[in-house]
């Protein structure tokens, strides 16, 4: 958000140009920043997995984790 304001200062330069550059960086920067964090970054997280959290978290019970690596192993083979 400060960068976008920072930028978005550029808009108070009287100049066309860096009106129109101060806007585009600034509603760039301000999408970038809310779109990736709200819905990227959460979808992405969701098609990888638990192996978004590697190492991990040690959140999974020991069958789980045998249950996994068991899978892993059979792919492997």
């Amino acid at each position: 958000m400060i960068l976008a304001g920072t930028f978005a200062s550029l808009m108070l330069g009287g100049n066309s140009l860096f009106v129109s550059m101060g806007f585009a960086l600034s509603f760039g920067i301000f999408v970038a920043a809310f779109v990736m964090s709200m819905f990227f970054t959460p979808a992405l997280t969701a098609l990888v997995g638990h192996a978004a959290w590697w190492p991990g978290h040690g959140d999974e019970t020991p069958e789980e984790h045998d249950a996994r690596v068991g899978e892993a192993q059979k792919e492997l083979a």
